[in-house]
């Protein structure tokens, strides 16, 4: 993950932080027309809490701005949540 965050035009690194500590991360590419998520996570206490929707939203309206006109995330089976 930590190689994700060079900066480079093709990556999308986004923090969420609440009361100064980091609570959530989304990591996503700029390929051609589209934005695909690669990773996303909130601290456990966080979970359930909006903390990834707010990540995605702010995610699609930058890929939008940008004129990105798709979103991909895959999301493991096992992942129920």
């Amino acid at each position: 993950l930590l190689g994700e965050l060079v900066a480079d035009r093709l990556r999308l690194p986004l923090v969420a932080e609440h009361d100064g500590q980091v609570v959530g991360f989304l990591m996503a590419w700029r390929v051609a027309d589209q934005l695909h998520v690669l990773n996303i996570a909130a601290a456990g206490r966080c979970r359930r809490q909006g903390v990834g929707s707010a990540l995605l939203r702010e995610a699609a309206r930058r890929g939008l701005a940008e004129g990105l006109c798709e979103a991909t995330l895959e999301v493991r089976r096992g992942n129920a949540a």
